[in-house]
């Protein structure tokens, strides 16, 4: 073994580590940068479903205010989306649970507390105080909800 081989094989053996440790770098970079991206569109996707349920339950709450009489099926559904949206909230696990607390007894106070359950039934118009309060009660909600979309 001459000194030429002998440098030829050093300039080698040192490269090896050098070639693993950069393929090791770039791997552990886009690994990390991949679960971080699944991560993100999991969330979106998670922030675009709790957002459509606040707009179907929009959507009830108008139709079940603004119909000519009272409507048991709506008012049920209502109820029933309600309860699905605040386990859904929930297990999002975006808002604390003081804020979430609060915004879910706004939401249901706006669409229940007048006109549910009371004998006396009467359709709300389009500029009525009800109907403001839940256009409100929804949009506080999915405002705090979508803050999440930027962060």
């Amino acid at each position: 073994l001459n000194s030429c081989d002998a440098l030829a094989w050093a300039r080698v053996m040192t490269g090896i580590p050098v070639t693993a440790a950069v393929t090791l770098l770039t791997w552990f970079a886009t690994s990390r940068l991949t679960k971080r991206s699944e991560r993100r569109k999991e969330l979106l996707s998670k922030i675009d479903k709790l957002c459509g349920q606040v707009d179907d339950i929009h959507k009830l709450a108008y139709q079940y205010h603004t119909n000519e009489s009272k409507d048991q099926g709506v008012e049920s559904e209502t109820h029933v989306r309600l309860q699905i949206f605040a386990a859904d909230l929930k297990l999002a696990n975006l808002l604390d649970m003081e804020q979430m607390t609060s915004l879910l007894i706004g939401l249901r106070r706006a669409i229940t507390l007048r006109n549910f359950e009371t004998s006396n039934f009467s359709p709300k118009r389009p500029n009525d105080r009800l109907l403001k309060g839940i256009d409100e009660a929804c949009e506080k909600l999915k405002k705090s909800i979508d803050e999440f979309r930027h962060s």
